[in-house]
């Protein structure tokens, strides 16, 4: 009950702003629930993917996703999160680079956390200068991070769009969930054939996640996006600091 109830909340913040799939579940799987770290990133990203489907069901029924953007974000991402996912598997599972996958994680959590901090006191106008032409470009290395790490699709995609486009919130957030429900789709299969799914805990975790995503998505245009995306964004600095601990302590 108590990991349904995890899945749940992680599905809400991701239906509600994008972010979560892997810079929350993939440190509580680690760090909280003591999961091996590439069976954890496995994991997230398959959960990532099934929660992420109601909530991009309803975004695209709000008529909230920009579909040629999405199209740009995908010619590069699709080929990133291959390469990330095969890197993994090619690296091997010695418990050193564990060590080092879970401090990657970490600085990939602070970094996205610090990067989505400043641009959410930043002053409205001074993003979207809609420079698609480098979205399929950045859109691989946010692929790669998703499918070698699980972290990128949420934060990271969610500054490309805030910096590339002018996109108005709700259309970033719509976009970006389809976006990344498609990389974690991908990445997850791969991470299936490796072995790198716990299933006993993606179905409890999923259970209670459907219905946060859900929820979440509706929720959108209901509460204040900035109090919530401050409170999230001071957990993830928190959750990325001990991820760093622990991989010092190791």
């Amino acid at each position: 009950m108590a990991t349904a109830v995890i899945g749940f909340f992680i599905a809400f913040v991701i239906g509600l702003t994008g972010v979560g799939a892997g810079t929350i579940a993939a440190p509580v799987l680690i760090f909280y629930l003591g999961l091996d770290p590439i069976i954890a990133i496995g994991t997230s990203l398959l959960f990532g993917t099934i929660v992420k489907i109601p909530a991009g069901i309803s975004f695209a029924f709000q008529q909230n996703i920009h579909f040629d953007i999405l199209k740009n974000m995908l010619s590069g991402g699709i080929p990133g999160v291959l390469t990330g996912a095969l890197l993994i598997e090619m690296l091997g599972r010695n418990e050193q680079f564990k060590i080092y996958l879970i401090a990657f994680v970490g600085i990939l959590i602070l970094l996205s956390a610090f990067l989505n901090l400043v641009l959410l006191f930043r002053k409205a106008g001074e993003h979207g200068i809609d420079k698609h032409e480098i979205i399929p470009w950045l859109s691989f290395f946010i692929g790669a991070e998703v499918g070698f790490s699980s972290v990128g699709a949420g934060a990271l995609g969610t500054l490309l769009l805030i910096f590339a486009t002018s996109l108005p919130l709700s259309n970033i957030i719509g976009t970006h969930i389809l976006f990344g429900l498609i990389l974690s789709a991908i990445g997850g299969a791969l991470h299936m054939g490796m072995g790198n799914i716990d299933y006993p805990l993606l179905l409890t975790l999923s259970i209670g996640g459907v219905f946060g995503s859900a929820i979440g998505a509706r929720a959108v245009n209901h509460i204040p996006h900035r109090p919530m995306k401050l409170a999230i964004l001071v957990w993830l600095f928190f959750i990325g600091t001990q991820m760093l601990l622990k991989s010092m302590s190791l």
